[in-house]
């Protein structure tokens, strides 16, 4: 082999590849577009995480640069052949006595060398225009790390697979095709199908450092680099056996086709090893959630004190745990039910002393053993060995327990549940790291999740950490650390490492961030924060919403007052879950924030100068993630992210598992029933939201969006019960929440139909008060019967609210809101300030038309003095059942609202608002009135005889969308229903709204007033001929689109009514039909002699004035037959 011909080759290449228009052109988008790029995300994106970590940067520079290099590698290498046979660009190279395996590999080397080039300068251009001006921390190392592991072997495989296809199949167009396809879904789609094992810029695998614990999936990650480095290398071996020159021996060519193809074989089995060991984690998860649902019970034994002695020795644990079972049920348990992580062995067991034979089946452990009821023992386990973590989360399911994406599209963290090292080591209960009688959650159905109460004592021997903390008053002699809470928990955690302090002390709490030493880390600044504005924010915005104070708390620690906050290693991940309130990252008394606030909150952390935020602001960042309910991811791919990622953040929406104000939020109670196990967590809500059942407006339900995400919980409860729900794994946590919670106000109402809520909930607070621990449905229920003097029949209540399925839809009729004068009546303490009050009396009828039983309510909003004024009124109707209701307030004028609601009912929307009616007479002798609910008959709600209605939703009712093409009419996206807000469309389209006319589902449609080329048409069959009225429904309510906050006037709508006899035009002018503040109604569009046949009526869109801005509304019309 002579090295000068092959420095030659590759000379030559440098050259004449550095003189074409495709590589100056991958110079100029490499340099520009991938430093835009970066700008863009670090300067003009407010998204924490691309900025957070020292390899932030750094792998989104590398990715973007595989992705652009691999694209012109694309267009080079296919047009290699070409070149080869141009006369004269080659002759220079082909006379010399090269073989074809070193010419093809002084070529690539050639290429390999100008893009390593650009790469490098990319990387120079990132430092000075991308690092300078931003809070990314820089470290160069990342940069050469992510060059070879990424950039090269992307480079190696996308320039064997071209040169490859492009000389063995030798038609450039099918393989651009090909090539160009694969880089494409390489972006849009590889990366999050299986596991990112077929994507070769490796933008699906966790590819991210921890300052603490390093690379989060480092052997993965290199093993899949592997393989496209050898496909790389072995489709260009093979594609010698595709040259034209003619080889200096035929059998190296056979040589070489034969390792090349090798090669591909051991990528591909390397892939089959890859996705075989998620299959193997799938399969022993699986064995997991068997042996639960095989040994589980809802009678089992609780643990009332537990003495925990731990030692480490690298990843090994050696424990010994001393603890007490007891049988709270009033029955014997035959058998004793203990919960250990499977990486835990046990080497002795001792009951009462005793050696007894267990049985071990995964993380299930059955003691032969019987406990007689409302009996204890003491047990003495023996355990060592190393932490499974595929026993955590099993409620998952595969593919959301696979994804560590956590829904931001590009930079996957992995995910651990447990770290045990000589320097850190994090254990939680969801790990299962000590022996337990409840599992940490239940994977058949998270929301029957159970409670204990254990007295817990920790003892580590020879801790090797500098910081070590857990829940407890902790003493620390010589190398042995010792913890011993005051009050029993639900469980304990064990977190210890290189930490730094940075403590907060206000009132009743003492704040202890324990923070990594690392640049650039927001968790740091927390200490800058004055107390008094912590004080200050928590009591105007947490403490009036919390049912309980931080003193009450069971992890409270009178002497020391801490609350831990614990920065954990990235790949630490536990999700939330419906069934407890404390659950993900936070635990009894401490806190897990991943590194450095990554994944912590969505936008924040950075100020409008896109520099680390100062300390109040980012507090504030904080306590707004530590509040919310939901934690909203962004999509953050550098390329399908850009403009996306505030405009689209619900489909990444999930509980949120640092919600830390869920401490405020859980009782030091938990009530135990074994056909009901969620009723523990459903009275802990119950008592967490009475302020928003009798206090808030929150409780009157808002007007249906037409956002997707705003219909889903209804859309999931319609025909399924909540029991279905609790069984669906693949349900998004976030839906089956906001399900649950709708659930829940149906349950109040269910209630309150027996017992008024204020009584209620005076009843549930001093009942619960004196208990502590766990307590039976049983004893719950009578003491509550015993306050209220009245069975409750909890019971009774529960089976239908959990296991009814909701096909219940409602008509609703005759809603009227009269006003009539009161009175007056001081309302400020200011002199001669008076305002007159009104009686607003409100009446209507509704009906069940659906298979099952519902809920409806009618809620009232006034003031009255300096007080509000609050109604809520529910009744359940069973199928076919038919009410009216009637009520009657006084409060001040023009300082009412009111709302007809029909809860989980197939209506759309479900809101339902009165027609206001104002007299000017006052009523002598009127009173307020409760609401009074009485029978009537059903067949009120039938139509009248010689009626008939044509509803949008009828197949009488069609539009017609003037100047359409037949390319438009076949390809164009159906139109998604949307409110008369802001523009008004061009063409006709649905809307759903309070405001139209309907059966289960009021809609209509609407468009901006046009030429009259527009239209929309009511078509039905009169059985009979006669004399009738024709009726339309229309609104004017906000058809400007809000432009003027109100009502436009001058609208007239442009019929034409048309039979066999023929047509007749009618004008409508809506300001001679409406009075002020009337929104929407029938319109008489006359008396007509009608025969017997089809008749229609048509709205056109014309408008004389040609104001495209309001709206023409198409909805329902009405036919009457009048007496002859």
């Amino acid at each position: 082999m002579c090295f000068h011909d092959i420095a030659c080759v590759t000379l030559y290449e440098v050259k004449q590849q550095s003189r074409r228009w495709e590589f100056q052109l991958f110079v100029v988008v490499s340099l520009v577009g991938i430093t835009l790029c970066h700008v863009y995300w670090q300067n003009y994106n407010t998204s924490w995480e691309a900025s957070a970590l020292p390899c932030s940067v750094p792998l989104m520079n590398a990715y973007l640069f595989s992705v652009v290099q691999s694209l012109f590698v694309i267009l080079m290498m296919t047009d290699f052949p070409r070149r080869e046979q141009v006369r004269g660009e080659m002759e220079c190279i082909f006379v010399r006595p090269l073989g074809n395996m070193i010419y093809t590999w002084s070529k690539i080397l050639g290429n390999l060398v100008l893009f390593v080039s650009v790469n490098i300068v990319v990387i120079l251009s990132c430092l000075l225009f991308v690092h300078m001006g931003c809070v990314a921390p820089y470290r160069f190392g990342f940069y050469l790390f992510y060059v070879l592991t990424l950039s090269i072997p992307s480079f190696l495989f996308m320039t064997g697979l071209s040169l490859c296809l492009a000389r063995l199949i030798r038609c450039r167009f099918f393989v651009l095709i090909f090539l160009l396809g694969l880089w494409v879904l390489s972006i849009v789609w590889l990366p999050y199908k299986w596991h990112g094992t077929f994507d070769f810029l490796g933008g699906g695998l966790p590819n991210l450092f921890s300052d603490v614990t390093g690379h989060v999936g480092l052997s993965n990650y290199l093993l899949h680099r592997s393989c496209y480095f050898l496909l790389g290398f072995g489709c260009l071996l093979l594609s010698v056996w595709g040259m034209r020159r003619i080889p200096n021996s035929s059998s190296r060519v056979k040589v070489y086709s034969l390792v090349g193809f090798l090669l591909i074989l051991s990528a591909f089995v390397s892939m089959y090893a890859i996705e075989k060991s998620y299959l193997s984690v799938r399969e022993i998860r699986s064995v997991y959630r068997d042996s639960f649902r095989h040994y589980w019970s809802e009678t089992c034994s609780r643990v009332s004190r537990h003495e925990i002695v731990l030692q480490q020795t690298g990843d090994i644990l050696s424990s010994c745990s001393d603890l007490t079972l007891y049988n709270p049920n009033c029955k014997v348990l035959d058998k004793l039910i203990l919960f250990l992580n499977p990486g835990l062995h046990i080497e002795t067991l001792l009951v009462a002393g005793k050696e007894i034979p267990f049985h071990r089946a995964g993380q299930v452990v059955e003691i032969d053993y019987a406990l007689g009821e409302k009996d204890s023992v003491r047990l003495q386990v023996r355990y060592r060995g190393r932490i499974d973590e595929r026993f955590s989360d099993l409620h998952l399911s595969d593919s959301i327990y696979e994804d560590s994406f956590q829904g931001n599209y590009f930079f996957p963290t992995g995910r651990r549940s447990a770290f045990v090292g000589d320097d850190y080591i994090l254990l939680t209960p969801a790990c299962a790291w000590y022996p337990v009688a409840i599992p940490p959650v239940n994977p058949e159905i998270p929301a029957y999740t159970g409670r204990d109460f254990t007295r817990f004592q920790l003892t580590v021997l020879h801790a090797g950490q500098k910081v070590l903390c857990s829940q407890g008053k902790a003493e620390r002699r010589k190398d042995s650390c010792f913890f011993k809470p005051s009050n029993p928990l639900s469980g304990i955690s064990l977190c210890g490492g290189n930490y730094e302090l940075h403590e907060q002390r206000i009132p009743d709490l003492n704040m202890r961030f324990y923070t990594f030493k690392t640049r650039g880390n927001p968790l740091r600044e927390v200490g800058g924060v004055r107390g008094n504005g912590i004080h200050a924010y928590l009591s105007r915005w947490i403490y009036p919403n919390k049912p309980y104070g931080w003193t009450d708390r069971d992890w409270y620690e009178k002497d020391t007052r801490t609350l831990f906050f614990m920065e954990v290693p990235l790949s630490f991940t536990t999700d939330a879950w419906q069934g407890k309130i404390l659950t993900g990252m936070v635990e009894p008394g401490m806190v897990f924030l991943q590194e450095k606030g990554f994944g912590l909150v969505a936008n924040g952390f950075k100020d409008e100068t896109r520099k680390m935020a100062k300390s109040e602001y980012i507090f504030d960042c904080l306590m707004g993630c530590f509040n919310s309910p939901y934690k909203i991811s962004f999509n953050l791919h550098p390329l399908l992210g850009m403009g996306r990622s505030v405009t689209s953040p619900y489909a990444s929406r999930r509980l949120n598992p640092f919600r830390v104000f869920g401490l405020l939020e859980e009782s030091g109670v938990w009530i135990q029933s074994e056909e009901y196990p969620f009723v523990g967590y459903l009275f802990d809500r119950v008592a967490l939201n009475r302020g928003q059942y009798i206090e808030s407006v929150s409780y009157f339900p808002p007007m249906e969006q037409h956002r997707r995400d705003s219909r889903l919980p209804y859309e999931c409860l319609s025909g399924k019960s909540l029991y279905a729900l609790f069984r669906d794994n693949r349900m998004r946590q976030d839906i089956l929440y906001n399900s649950y919670l709708l659930k829940e106000l149906e349950l109040v109402d269910r209630i309150s139909e027996r017992i008024p809520l204020d009584t209620f909930f005076v009843a549930l607070t001093d009942v619960l008060h004196p208990l502590q621990g766990l307590v039976s449905m049983d004893v719950f229920e009578q003491e509550m019967s015993s306050y209220l003097g009245k069975e409750l029949c909890l019971k009774e209540i529960l089976d239908d609210w959990l296991y009814t399925e909701h096909r219940q839809f409602f008509k609703v009729k005759d809603l009227c809101e009269n006003h009539y004068p009161a009175g007056i009546v001081e309302i400020h303490k200011m002199e001669d300030f008076f305002n007159p009050t009104e009686w607003i009396e409100l009446k209507g009828k509704v009906m069940n038309k659906g298979k099952t039983g519902g809920v409806v309510s009618v809620n009232f909003r006034g003031v009255l003095g300096e007080e509000e004024v609050l109604k809520h009124y529910s009744c359940y109707l069973e199928p076919g059942e038919a009410k009216s209701f009637y009520l009657v307030v006084e409060v001040i004028k023009n300082f009412a609202s009111s709302a007809f609601y029909t809860g989980l009912s197939a209506n759309e929307p479900r809101l339902f608002n009165f027609d206001v009616i104002r007299h000017e007479e006052e009523i002598k002798g009127m009173e307020a009135v409760d609401c009074i609910w009485r029978d009537i008959d059903p067949s009120e709600f039938d139509l009248a005889d010689g009626e008939i209605i044509v509803d949008d939703k009828d197949e009488g009712f069609s539009i017609k969308d003037a100047n359409r093409t037949w390319f438009q009419k076949w390809f164009e996206k159906p139109l998604k229903p949307r409110a008369i807000m802001g523009s008004t469309p061009s063409r006709w389209t649905p809307s759903v709204d309070i405001f139209y006319y309907g059966d289960s589902v009021r809609s209509g449609y609407f468009k901006g007033f046009g030429k009259g080329d527009y239209t929309a048409t009511w078509r039905t069959e009169l059985k009979m001929g006669g004399k009738y009225r024709v009726l339309a429904r229309v609104s004017r309510y906000n058809i400007d689109g809000l432009r003027q906050l109100g009502v436009q006037n001058g609208v007239i709508y442009h019929y034409t009514v048309e039979s066999v006899n023929g047509k007749e035009q009618i004008s409508v002018d809506l300001d001679r039909f409406f009075q002020p503040r009337q929104w929407v109604g029938w319109v008489s569009l006359g008396e007509f002699d009608l025969p017997e046949g089809e008749v229609s009526v048509t709205l056109s869109d014309y408008d004389e004035l040609g104001r495209d801005f309001i709206a023409v509304v198409a909805d329902a019309v009405k036919w009457e037959k009048l007496e002859d």
